[in-house]
């Protein structure tokens, strides 16, 4: 993705900033004994989390009390800022998945469904939604091809998903 400042977003120009985490050339590994930062999440925590392969975004899947429209937050870690909210699961999320460009966002959940964000144009509802016969718990996208996801659950079966598709 080639794009030049005036059409990119904030986000976009933000994941463009290389991480500032270095150790000097000459400087001692030291093993962290004090949290780096703390960022609050729903009551009742989070189910999982994952780091976007650029290193600036971790989303989280917290688990909501009433079990009715959990979320998954998106924090810029840099400065500790939530900057995406995305809504839409029933149930628990199981799992998250970024796409290897950081353009998408995948979800596993309980409520029998994949969903899949669009993190570009941070869109508050999914971009696409794979149905399955039951609890979804894992999802992954394909290394090289962020067309391509894969998800297992409950019914015992792996799916291979193609997005160029049109699912029910």
């Amino acid at each position: 993705m080639d794009l030049n400042n005036e059409t990119m977003g904030p986000l976009q120009r933000v994941a463009q900033i290389p991480p500032q985490w270095k150790k000097l050339p000459n400087s001692k590994c030291k093993i962290p004994t004090e949290s780096l930062l703390s960022l609050n999440t729903s009551e009742r925590g989070c189910s999982s989390i994952r780091f976007s392969h650029n290193g600036h975004f971790l989303a989280c899947a917290e688990v909501n009390k009433a079990q009715e429209n959990n979320i998954i937050s998106i924090f810029e870690i840099m400065h500790g800022r939530r900057v995406a909210l995305f809504t839409g699961h029933l149930q628990m999320i199981y799992d998250l998945d970024w796409s290897r460009t950081d353009c998408y966002l995948a979800s596993a959940s309980a409520d029998s469904s994949v969903k899949i964000w669009n993190f570009e144009q941070i869109q508050r509802k999914p971009w696409r939604s794979l149905a399955h016969p039951s609890y979804v718990y894992c999802v992954r996208f394909h290394p090289f091809d962020e067309n391509i996801v894969v998800t297992a659950g409950y019914d015992k079966l792996i799916r291979i998903w193609d997005l160029k598709k049109k699912h029910g």
